[in-house]
């Protein structure tokens, strides 16, 4: 992983430690009958919500990449145990090549995750944007505009 920093070691501690801040989210997933997926987060402690406070965008930029950061790792896990799942020697295949065929597959993989993910997004936005209008109007109503 040349050139990316690597995380601290893990466990993390919460709150202000030497080198970095830590907070917890608490992320809850909804499954109904007609198998739609409905997810809600929040700040899991008034702890957390201090170490957001001190942060320039209070923690949602931070809060907002944890997230994001979390469903691409999954995306691309799943991704490749479906490949693993088609091909048992995906892996090994890899891992044999020199370091040019190595990063020619993980090229391919990032671009074939790229295209994926983008049919996600177009998929996706059209009601996660209709979902924002809907809870920042409903924040907005006071008990003069409640009816508008």
């Amino acid at each position: 992983m040349e050139g990316i920093k690597p995380p601290p070691a893990q466990p993390w501690s919460k709150g202000v430690q030497p080198g970095y801040r830590c907070f917890h989210a608490t992320v809850e997933i909804l499954q109904d009958e007609d198998n739609n997926v409905y997810s809600a987060h929040y700040l899991s402690e008034d702890a957390d919500a201090q170490i957001c406070d001190s942060l320039g965008s209070k923690g949602l930029e931070q809060l907002g990449f944890g997230l994001l950061t979390e469903a691409l790792r999954r995306e691309a896990l799943i991704e490749m145990l479906i490949r693993l799942s088609a091909d048992e020697t995906f892996i090994e295949q890899h891992m044999a090549g020199d370091e040019e065929s190595q990063t020619k597959a993980k090229m391919e993989f990032s671009i074939d995750m790229g295209k994926m993910l983008e049919k996600i997004m177009f998929n996706m936005v059209p009601s996660i944007t209709e979902e924002i209008f809907y809870m920042m109007v409903e924040n907005h109503k006071t008990p003069d505009n409640a009816g508008s």
